[in-house]
């Protein structure tokens, strides 16, 4: 399938999603993301893919999601 980029307004895990920082190898962090779905958006099963880079760039977590808009 196609990849789109979405990214957020808020985009600083450790300011806006309430990760400890810094991040300790092995540790067990939770957040929750929303993201708006508009009515324009297909009705559609798709899956979404999270990232998380550290300041340099590097990234650190790398998830997939399945999802549906109904």
């Amino acid at each position: 399938g196609q990849t789109i980029e979405f990214p957020f307004s808020q985009s600083d895990a450790c300011k806006d999603w309430g990760v400890h920082c810094p991040v300790a190898k092995a540790s067990h962090q939770e957040f929750k993301l929303k993201m708006p779905v508009e009515s324009s958006y297909p009705k559609v099963k798709l899956h979404i893919r999270v990232g998380l880079e550290d300041a340099n760039g590097k990234l650190l977590i790398c998830q997939e999601i399945p999802a549906e808009i109904k």
